[in-house]
């Protein structure tokens, strides 16, 4: 028989931190859905990827290698606050990474018993860490893999054998997307199902009219790096609309590229229409989503699109690139879709979406999300995989 009350640790791969409030929000987002439905779940985190190159003494003073157990929104979450003491050795990074979880481990069973299941957040490293715990004590584990780095070729042979190790002794293998679990089934040679990400359709939904229509608004929230494909998106942009005033573009987020991309802005001449407004609180975003017309998402790889379906939720139609995982979801109903690295097809999209506006129904692309991938939904499918393996 199944287990009822099941116990349940998160471990995830990459988290919420202070000096990021919302990296690996989506996590936190399922473990709210999962206590939502009677699971006895909380999340255990090392933060010892910190960088040195932020280290002083009021840093040192909150991280000082200790372990923290705070509630947030409800979830019981332990912390490490380490730094990345081996920055340049991955081999000596990924041992302190395990020896920083196992005293998290410890603790939390000291205090809330041993847990039924572990379920990680991406192999690299969550997994792998959860087939060490499963090693020592016999903890079963899950992996849910969300990272980009297999498509786009970042990770070494090594590394792909930790990866392959950990998921050939997982209880349950999945990817956030169909197009994701057939890459990792080729890459891996292994069985991949597919869960979803989720999202909370009550957070993000629609609310009257926007309160600046003025102008019409494309917006993009994402880290600023690379693979995201802003500097492919501004370029569009700028061949889009550089002759109507009337049309602006919106990027919430931080990251590598920023500095670059403001270059690239600056020479366009595009400061007042392109927007860089820096990291943001989930509140923040959800009011400028709601102020917005058209979410755009230029990616060159992604295993779903989490952002994506919070625009969606809110009503709003999207642009995306074909990278991975919105192909899974996007059809012509709610959007367009279009190949990556591609300025000339992102500006033709850009156009067609800005004329044709009038032509996409809010309440349908919200209720085409909602049946999809809200949380009572998508929580329930995990949970029924829970028992499955528990009972």
């Amino acid at each position: 028989m199944p287990k009822e009350n099941l116990h349940v640790i998160m471990i995830p791969s990459w988290f919420l931190k202070e000096e990021d409030k919302t990296k690996g929000s989506f996590f936190l987002d399922q473990a709210i859905a999962l206590h939502k439905q009677n699971i006895n779940i909380s999340i255990l985190f090392s933060e010892a990827d910190r960088s040195l190159k932020n280290f002083n003494f009021s840093s040192l003073i909150k991280n000082h290698f200790q372990i923290s157990k705070e509630k947030e929104e409800n979830i019981l979450v332990y912390r490490y606050h380490g730094w990345n003491i081996y920055p340049k050795t991955k081999k000596l990074k990924l041992c302190y990474l395990e020896h920083t979880y196992i005293k998290l481990l410890k603790k939390y069973i000291d205090e809330n018993g041993v847990p039924d299941l572990i379920h990680a957040q991406s192999s690299i490293w969550a997994g792998y860490i959860a087939y060490k715990i499963y090693k020592k004590y016999n903890i079963p584990y899950i992996i849910t893999e969300h990272f980009t780095g297999f498509q786009r070729g970042i990770i070494n042979e090594k590394e792909k054998k930790l990866a392959k190790k950990a998921f050939e002794k997982s209880r349950y293998n999945a990817a956030v997307s169909v197009p994701f679990a057939n890459f990792l089934e080729n890459y891996f040679e292994l069985k991949f199902n597919v869960i979803p990400n989720t999202i909370d359709t009550n957070f993000f939904c629609i609310k009257g009219n926007k309160i600046n229509s003025k102008y019409f608004t494309f917006i993009n929230v994402s880290f600023l790096t690379y693979k995201k494909g802003i500097d492919v998106l501004i370029n569009a942009f700028y061949k889009a609309f550089n002759n109507n005033k009337s049309v602006r573009l919106k990027l919430i987020g931080d990251g590598d590229e920023r500095k670059y991309l403001e270059e690239m802005v600056k020479k366009l001449n595009l400061q007042d229409r392109v927007l860089f407004l820096g990291n943001k609180d989930r509140n923040y975003i959800k009011d400028e989503l709601l102020n917005s017309d058209v979410y755009v998402c230029a990616s060159r790889e992604e295993t779903f699109g989490v952002s994506l379906i919070e625009a969606m939720s809110c009503g709003l139609p999207v642009i995306s690139t074909i990278c991975g995982g919105p192909e899974d979801f996007i059809n012509s109903k709610v959007g367009i879709l279009i190949q990556k690295n591609n300025v000339n097809e992102l500006t033709k999209a850009l156009i067609d979406i800005y004329n044709n506006y009038h032509l996409y129904d809010r309440i349908y692309i919200r209720n085409y999300v909602k049946d999809r991938f809200d949380f009572e939904i998508i929580s329930k499918e995990i949970i029924n995989m829970y028992k499955q393996i528990i009972g």
